[in-house]
């Protein structure tokens, strides 16, 4: 059962809002199914720790690994 601990998630960024009301978690994932599937599973989640309030993908617009020379 994958973990947001375990040592292969693909975890980019995580850190919390200034106000205290969550934090941002940007993963690198198969899917949002797969994200949501990570967070549903996680020790800190079944313990309303860290609960997965929204899941979105988001796409990075200034990402050269795609552009033609």
């Amino acid at each position: 059962m994958p973990t947001l601990c375990a040592a292969d998630i693909r975890e980019s960024f995580s850190e919390p809002f200034a106000d205290g009301s969550g934090s941002l978690v940007i993963m690198d994932d198969e899917s949002v199914e797969a994200a949501r599937t990570i967070f549903q599973n996680d020790p800190w989640a079944q313990k309303d720790i860290l609960v997965a309030a929204d899941v979105k993908e988001w796409t990075i617009f200034l990402d050269a690994r795609d552009r033609k020379s």
